[in-house]
């Protein structure tokens, strides 16, 4: 006879596997429905075939501010003397990042003088309206450029009235008279459904153009920031692309005419600046409602993007059209934004209206069915979704601004799985860029603590028959023969105080400023001051600031063409660490998971466990 608790209580524990959640989210199912390894919520783990990881840490990379939020877009390129530069775009200006600060190569205008009366400038000796000036409404002026008098201030044009007189979006607050000097900024344009757009000309000219809806393209190459063809400022380009030896733009204001689907190329390289001689041409596709929102290569093929449709560009026999454009039937479904397509793979990953697509010669594949709800849906502002490629990571990057213009979560989708996930980050824009910084491991070495320290060019001041005191962060002589002034100490040199260890050190502090020839003043108070006729030297770092070459350890180990994800947040640049466990400026990174419901495909019975284990890649030190 069985013993009466056999009815109650199992004869052995039930395993109920989880195995390595690589499913990552899927909520176009049925919580109970899901497969093993999916979940309904996974936030700050990135899902891939061997389960989760925690996603990366982010940091600051820049210092500086920018002057006109929100950042829209970064971008490399090599200069011809082979260098490479690093851009950054806000919504009015670029700037050329050189870690940890920000410089904003300038397109001014300086010509005459003004006179302010109010928020109206009376111009003397200028030609604001004239055409080949090419200048907007939304362009910067400074006032009192040279600060001879209450400026320089900066303000906004509100509308240009004439070749003398133009409108500020508000009055000065200096008092402006006659003779003034001023310069003018030309601004960026770009505003929704448009984001300033950019490519590279690689080669001989390596350079970078920009599209921004309200100008012909600007050009940027490592010295000079101006428009690409000053005689061809007819021709306004929201789009631009460069594919087969020749500039493509689209979109294009032609005479106050609004082509919404026309296509132009320039001639062949070297001309490739000149798109109305012979070699050039344009070509509509009036096909659709919809306007063109991006040109992107793709293998030998052109394609066109539309915020309704998608057509193929693919080279013909035609010497008059270099490519024949075709359509592919989607179903009316196209781009949503500018940004909400990359390239990698081989081919597209893009966001459309209804779901999120890989787009290659194979056609379409739908990828983004299992999350759409979460991301697409509830997106307030579309045109401001970026889509990039993170291959550190094995995944693409989608960022959705739900109710605002910033991107509030980052969904990744990880290629190798197939799986979803998302970051809870903030940002404005997203790139997957190679920066390469210039130094090299025989210029590291380790200093104590695991702090990556410089090289050592070699001693400044031996101390040799000398000792200092300390105070605070002062150091002072104390005996010898000390000129810290004719020796040639400058700010950044190390001293090394206590070099014989008999006061607890050595210690290194960085020199802060030199003040007399006998005292200076250290970066920071020394944890084993204040000290009395002690020993010193002072060495000078080959690199003065390693800090600014190199952020982070995972930026040291990068090989050269390694992509890894930048992104602009609160008006500053950041990157990802992966060795970090909290976002600078904020707390450990948390995270969520949370599985289906598991019925053991008895819905409508009661079940208990005796056990539930949950095991995790890896932790959060939180």
């Amino acid at each position: 006879m069985s013993d009466i608790s056999d009815l109650f209580i199992p004869k052995g524990p039930v395993n109920q596997p989880i195995f390595s959640l690589d499913k990552g989210i899927i909520l176009d199912k049925a919580s109970n429905r899901l497969p093993i390894g999916a979940m309904v919520d996974v936030r700050n783990y990135i899902a891939g075939p061997n389960g989760l990881k925690r996603r990366p840490a982010i940091d600051k990379y820049t210092v500086d501010t920018i002057s006109y939020p929100y950042l829209q877009g970064i971008v490399t390129f090599w200069k011809t003397d082979g260098t490479q530069v690093t851009l950054a775009i806000d919504s009015k200006f670029l700037y050329v990042v050189s870690n940890p600060t920000f410089t904003s190569p300038r397109w001014s205008y300086v010509a005459g003088s003004l006179t302010m009366s109010g928020a109206v400038a009376t111009g003397n000796g200028t030609a604001w309206n004239t055409a080949g000036n090419e200048l907007r409404a939304g362009d910067i002026i400074i006032l009192d450029l040279d600060a001879s008098g209450d400026g320089p201030e900066t303000i906004e044009i509100a509308s240009i009235d004439g070749a003398t007189t133009l409108t500020l979006v508000s009055t000065p607050v200096g008092t402006y008279g006659a003779g003034t000097d001023y310069a003018i900024r030309r601004a960026f344009g770009a505003a929704n459904p448009y984001l300033v757009d950019f490519a590279i000309i690689p080669g001989t000219a390596n350079k970078v153009l920009f599209a921004d809806s309200i100008r012909f393209l600007y050009s940027y190459d490592g010295t000079t920031f101006t428009d690409y063809n000053a005689t061809e400022n007819d021709l306004i380009p929201s789009c631009v692309a460069y594919f087969q030896d020749r500039v493509w733009i689209a979109h294009i204001v032609e005479s106050s005419n609004d082509y919404r689907q026309r296509i132009r190329w320039s001639r062949v390289d070297p001309n490739h600046d000149d798109f109305t001689a012979t070699g050039s041409g344009y070509q509509d596709l009036p096909y659709t409602q919809g306007a063109i929102k991006r040109l992107v290569p793709m293998s030998n093929m052109l394609v066109v993007y539309f915020d309704d449709a998608l057509f193929v560009g693919r080279p013909g026999n035609s010497v008059a059209n270099p490519l024949g454009f075709q359509q592919v039937e989607t179903g009316e479904v196209g781009l949503v934004g500018p940004k909400a397509v990359c390239r990698w793979l081989g081919g597209h990953f893009f966001v459309g209206q209804d779901d999120i697509y890989f787009f290659s010669n194979r056609g379409f594949e739908s990828i983004g069915m299992a999350v759409v709800k979460k991301t697409i849906r509830e997106c307030q502002y579309r045109w401001r979704i970026f889509a990039v490629a993170d291959p550190i990571n094995d995944r693409i990057v989608f960022g959705f601004p739900k109710n605002s213009e910033e991107m509030q979560q980052l969904w990744s989708y990880n290629y190798k799985s197939k799986s979803w996930s998302y970051d809870e980050i903030t940002c404005t824009c997203l790139r997957s860029i190679d920066i390469i910084e210039d130094i090299t491991w025989s210029q590291l070495h380790a200093g104590s603590g695991g702090v990556l320290t410089g090289a050592r060019t070699g001693t400044v001041d031996t101390g040799s028959g000398k000792t200092i005191d300390t105070a605070a962060a002062v150091m002072v002589k104390n005996t010898g023969s000390i000129d810290w002034v004719t020796d040639g100490v400058i700010a950044t040199d190390i001293v090394i105080l206590d070099v014989n260890g008999g006061a607890g050190g050595p210690e290194e502090e960085e020199v802060l400023v030199v003040d007399s020839p006998t005292q200076i003043t250290l970066a920071a108070t020394p944890a084993i001051g204040p000290l009395t006729a002690e020993d010193y030297q002072i060495v000078r770092p080959t690199w003065t600031d390693l800090g600014t070459l190199f952020p982070t350890w995972e930026a040291i180990k990068l090989t050269p063409g390694d992509k890894q994800l930048y992104l602009g947040k609160a008006s500053a640049l950041y990157t990802l660490n992966a060795a970090n466990t909290s976002d600078e400026g904020g707390g450990t990174i948390s995270a969520l998971l949370e599985t289906g419901d598991l019925d053991y495909n008895k819905p409508d019975q009661n079940k208990f466990w005796n056990k539930l284990s949950l095991k995790t890649e890896e932790t959060l030190n939180s």
